[in-house]
């Protein structure tokens, strides 16, 4: 999935891009983001229904909270929390 080069100049200018570890820190943000987001897209489609439905669910498995987790990457060490069921 490419950027284009109007849109890479947006985020070096909204994020004050300034060095190399100025972009390091935002990939490491962004990784974090993203990850965070495809554990709760996981569970949506592990336990049937999205975040926060509002209607009467008659099913057995539930969201029941989050569990902290210190992840290790590439970019350095973060936390996410970890959708529990």
């Amino acid at each position: 999935m490419a950027i284009a080069k109007e849109q890479l100049r947006q985020i070096i200018k909204e994020n004050d891009i300034q060095s190399v570890g100025d972009i390091y820190n935002l990939l490491k943000d962004s990784f974090k983001d993203m990850m965070q987001e495809m554990l709760e897209a996981e569970m949506d489609v592990s336990i049937g229904y999205p975040k926060n439905e509002k209607c009467e669910l008659v099913v057995d498995n539930k969201r029941n909270g989050y569990t902290p987790k210190t992840v290790k990457s590439q970019f350095g060490e973060f936390e996410v929390d970890i959708p529990r069921d």
